[in-house]
């Protein structure tokens, strides 16, 4: 809570928090920073929760946060400028979604230009009681995208120690599941659902929730969004389905033709099957397409060193062994970190060469 509050002090008029019953220190870091508190009370409800803030609220436009967020400080003045000048409704920044053990990493992120700057007192409220949305939809009719401005929010709350210590995933999926029972629930509901299950690698059950999500999100006469889309082909690589990717995913490559992710697992998919030149192929168009489109939610290496690391591994099964030292030495550079590579890199100049494909779940 206070790394959020300090982050975002420096360049807002008014903070509003919403307060359903916090046991810990945090209305007295509320109240250091001025905050307006507002107590209410916990109805299972985030997103009621997110509008009883929404209410209190004075400023002309709103920018909402998590506690467990923290918005870039070498932004804020750019971000309060852009308010400045802007004539639009909604405006898109930088989400940076952290995963993994503590500390967190810039090279193991995903990253995705989101909704979270936005005019207040013209009807947008927050919808679903869990992983809320704002409802764009159904209040800016305008088919052009909102601009993305130069303002980066960085997420904690998919690290692996604050995941488990909140039991994060017990409390979503309970939420979830009670939401699964109403009639006419959201699409989005099976899609949260099928991302908690793939965390908890109960492959089964994620694949059965993403392809529900599909199949539901059709029926109202809504395209599947291309996260979607991700979340199913990484289920079906961790659980060692690749196989079951051929042929819907070059259909989602065509829906999404500049979503590097779903490129990414096509040339992994190939890997697997040994089909060593299309999934070079692959890999060379993620990194030609790079990782700055972040309309689509996107993993930080998938246009550039898991790409060449990749192209490597086609490159040593392909018996082209000076090629693939160069793309392991390239994804050092990149990511000196990268055990795998720095293992390939070894084995190479040991003579080894190795017929294994190694692709590990951190990499989906």
């Amino acid at each position: 809570m206070e790394r959020c509050l300090a982050s975002a002090a420096p360049f807002v008029d008014e903070i509003v928090i919403v307060d359903t019953g916090s046991a810990d220190r945090t209305l007295a870091i509320a109240e250091s920073y001025g905050a307006i508190i507002i107590h209410h009370r916990w109805q299972e409800d985030f997103a009621q929760a997110r509008n009883v803030g929404l209410e209190h609220a004075t400023g002309d436009w709103v920018l909402w946060l998590d506690a467990d967020e923290e918005l870039e400080a070498a932004d804020g003045e750019a971000m309060r400028e852009s308010l400045a000048t802007e004539k639009g409704p909604l405006l898109l920044v930088e989400l940076i979604n952290y995963y993994g053990a503590d500390p967190p990493d810039p090279l193991r992120c995903h990253i995705l230009a989101h909704h979270r700057l936005f005019r207040n007192g013209i009807g947008l409220r927050f919808v679903n009681p869990i992983h809320e949305q704002l409802n764009v939809n159904e209040v800016i009719t305008s088919l052009e995208p909102p601009p993305t401005i130069k303002a980066r929010i960085y997420h904690y709350g998919y690290m692996d120690d604050i995941r488990l210590a909140k039991d994060k995933s017990g409390r979503n999926i309970r939420m979830l599941q009670e939401q699964k029972k109403l009639p006419d629930y959201s699409p989005w509901i099976d899609y949260h659902l099928a991302s908690e299950w793939l965390t908890a690698a109960k492959y089964d059950e994620a694949i059965k929730d993403i392809n529900l999500a599909i199949t539901r999100f059709l029926q109202i006469g809504q395209l599947p969004p291309s996260l979607v889309y991700k979340l199913k082909y990484a289920a079906l690589l961790e659980s060692g389905h690749a196989y079951l990717m051929w042929p819907a995913i070059d259909k989602a490559i065509q829906l999404y033709p500049d979503y590097v992710d779903l490129r990414f697992y096509q040339g992994i998919a190939l890997l697997l099957r040994g089909n060593l030149r299309e999934a070079e192929n692959s890999f060379n168009q993620c990194l030609a397409m790079g990782e700055t489109c972040t309309t689509h939610l996107t993993m930080k290496g998938a246009g550039s060193f898991l790409a060449y690391f990749y192209r490597g591994e086609c490159r040593r099964l392909s018996g082209r062994l000076d090629l693939a030292q160069e793309d392991y030495k390239e994804t050092l550079k990149q990511n000196p970190q990268f055990v795998e590579a720095e293992q390939a890199k070894l084995k190479l100049e040991t003579g080894r060469k190795g017929s294994e494909v190694n692709v590990t779940g951190s990499h989906t």
